[in-house]
């Protein structure tokens, strides 16, 4: 395994601290952080890759696997999960999830990226323009956008919760049990995501060292660590702090880090 420069290390650490708190303060599995993370530090110290963004995506949810797991305990003791939710929208998650990922190797990598950048603008907006909804959804409807939120998550390698917690409001639950709820949700998504896209690298040549499949090891070691002791701090914090709050910190987090993603993308 090539070594890796301090910088580099620090720059993982950062982002796996930065990334479980933002799990557990605002029920996304982190994979916003990490994806953005990985892009900029693959491009840097190996230059262009026809996988750059696969890869980005596929450690991502290997992460997204600890941090989730984490995640689980932790909102479950903040008592702001709906199980019953969780029950009937996790199966079409996980089936999103392993559909997208099998025909993600057909989709360019410029394209990967281009769809991240999007999802990171509309949810930025929605969650900032966010007013609590009540609207009554059928199961029917509830099991079909699960399993497009899978399905689309699978492509830019997040937890969905980006995606669920605006449904969630939609659906008339509080900010807290809406946050606490995807939190828990964004566990089966990355398990998931991290089989499918470990197995489908596989089948390909990856230029980017130290990976198996499209899964970067010392990313995976160092940001798992991380983020396994900040998701309870988040949790945390997110119990003290109003929900109108939280909808913004989320809004600004998704924003921030599209500007950052456009720059790079078309190097401003």
């Amino acid at each position: 395994m090539a070594s890796l420069d301090i910088f580099t290390v620090l720059l993982l650490i950062f982002a796996g601290c930065f990334s479980g708190f933002s799990a557990g303060l605002l029920g996304i599995g982190g994979g916003v952080v990490i994806v953005s993370a990985f892009v900029y530090i693959f491009s840097w110290k190996f230059g262009a890759s026809e996988f750059l963004q696969h890869t980005a995506v596929g450690t991502s949810f290997a992460v997204m696997v600890f941090t989730g797991l984490v995640n689980v305990f932790a909102q479950n003791k903040s008592k702001n999960v709906d199980w019953n939710l969780v029950k009937k929208f996790a199966p079409f998650l996980i089936l999103g999830v392993i559909i997208g990922s099998i025909f993600s190797l057909g989709i360019p990598e410029k394209v990967l990226r281009f769809l991240f950048l999007i999802f990171l603008y509309f949810t930025a907006i929605k969650m900032y323009l966010d007013m609590p909804q009540n609207h009554t959804v059928r199961d029917k409807i509830l099991r079909s956008t699960g399993f497009f939120i899978g399905l689309f998550s699978s492509w830019v390698g997040i937890g969905g919760g980006a995606f669920m917690v605006p449904f969630f409001r939609y659906c008339g639950y509080s900010a807290h049990s809406a946050i606490g709820t995807s939190g828990v949700l964004t566990f089966p998504v990355a398990l998931a995501g991290a089989i499918s896209y470990l197995s489908t690298g596989l089948q390909v040549n990856n230029s980017i060292p130290n990976t198996i499949g499209f899964i970067y090891l010392p990313g995976l070691i160092i940001l798992s660590l991380c983020t396994i002791f900040t998701v309870p701090f988040g949790s945390f914090v997110k119990t003290k702090i109003s929900q109108k709050a939280l909808q913004i910190l989320f809004a600004l987090m998704s924003f921030s880090i599209a500007i950052l993603m456009t720059i790079k993308m078309f190097n401003i």
